[in-house]
């Protein structure tokens, strides 16, 4: 099911932004913006390590939860998990996005079943892996589907600074290059690859966001996928 989550992630997020960045070749009236490459990558750079967290949070393993005797398949977020975010609820989370990602992304992200329960093209349901609710004293907190099969197993981390490189009508481009690598059974790195990762900037109300995904998915199945191809 995991390798199934993630390809249906990765399509949606490229298909969207696909839709809303490309054009028919036949019309020359978008023009690609101007911008301060300094500026754009400056901005890249403070959105950018902003965003490590909030991909642990959304994509990655998570936010913990406080183990008790309860089977229920939602459990009340930790304390610690919480203070080591820095938020409470998923309104402060959302507010957190909104600080680092585009509008359009947001949209998606909230259709995802990270905030919504939703289904897939063989009806299969995907429960929300986080909602607000009150608690046994009657405070609003954060509880969280345990049995979420997260999509972002693998680490990785920015050994480039952002660079822009272009601009496609209102978005700016840039790329940095982005090592991942994949944990084997033993807990030890077994494989490490790097990525020419390209990321869409857009400034919206005088302030630049992220248009796109900063984190980098690999595992053993996405490496024998790509090398059967090369």
């Amino acid at each position: 099911m995991n390798k199934k989550r993630v390809l249906l992630l990765l399509t949606a997020i490229t298909l969207l932004f696909s839709l809303f960045s490309c054009t028919d070749d036949k019309d020359n009236s978008v023009k690609n913006r101007e911008y301060n490459a300094a500026e754009v990558e400056q901005a890249a750079k403070v959105l950018i390590e902003k965003s490590l967290s909030l991909n642990e949070i959304l994509y990655g393993k998570g936010l913990e939860w406080e183990e008790g005797d309860s089977k229920e398949i939602y459990k009340k977020a930790s304390s610690d998990s919480l203070n080591h975010y820095g938020i409470n609820t998923v309104s402060e989370l959302k507010q957190k996005i909104s600080e680092v990602f585009s509008t359009k992304y947001i949209e998606l992200l909230n259709k995802s079943d990270v905030f919504s329960s939703v289904k897939d093209d063989d009806s299969v349901r995907f429960y929300t892996r986080y909602f607000d609710d009150e608690d046994e004293s009657g405070n609003t907190c954060i509880f969280v589907y345990t049995e979420y099969d997260y999509v972002l197993k693998n680490s990785y981390e920015y050994i480039t600074e952002p660079k822009a490189v272009r601009s496609e009508g209102d978005l700016v481009i840039v790329k940095a290059t982005v090592r991942a690598s994949i944990m084997g059974e033993n807990g030890q790195i077994s494989k490490v690859r790097d990525f020419e990762h390209e990321i869409k900037m857009i400034e919206e109300n005088g302030a630049w966001r992220l248009d796109s995904e900063t984190y980098i998915v690999y595992d053993e199945y996405r490496d024998k996928y790509e090398n059967m191809n090369k």
